[in-house]
């Protein structure tokens, strides 16, 4: 049975296009859904975007577990963003609990200014945070073996 889209036809000519049928998703859709993972990078959440609600995607540089908050320092391309998972969203906090270093992650939250004294002058996002409102594993990743 042929599949809508693919390159075949009876006379033999097999690099002619065949017809989508109506409705059927356009070719470049993956190119226009790449962005709806994210709607900002996390080097560049900045104060700027102070009370909206952003997602985030990448990498898990540090974890730290502070008796009953964690935070989560994510990374991508352009930088680094804190996120603070609270105990409140049970869910997001056990789902927080589990994640180690290098895991992917997608987090939805909200993004607000850090406690006084508390910011990183070092960092483009440094006084700000995001509150972890949704967390989503995208790829867990294996602890490396220790170098001997």
């Amino acid at each position: 049975m042929r599949k809508f889209g693919t390159p075949y036809c009876p006379e033999g000519n097999y690099f002619r296009e065949v017809p989508r049928p109506p409705g059927a998703a356009p070719k470049n859709l993956n190119r226009k859904l790449n962005m709806s993972m994210r709607t900002h990078y996390c080097g560049l959440t900045t104060e700027a975007l102070l009370g909206q609600t952003v997602s985030l995607c990448g990498w898990v540089h540090r974890r730290r577990d502070h008796g009953g908050v964690i935070f989560i320092d994510l990374r991508d391309r352009e930088g680094l963003v804190q996120v603070v998972c609270d105990p409140d969203r049970a869910d997001t906090f056990k789902a927080a609990e589990a994640v180690r270093n290098e895991f992917c992650l997608r987090i939805t939250g909200v993004v607000r200014n850090r406690p006084e004294g508390t910011t990183n002058a070092n960092l483009a996002s440094g006084k700000i945070e995001v509150l972890c409102q949704e967390l989503e594993v995208l790829n867990p990743s294996v602890t490396p073996p220790e170098a001997t």
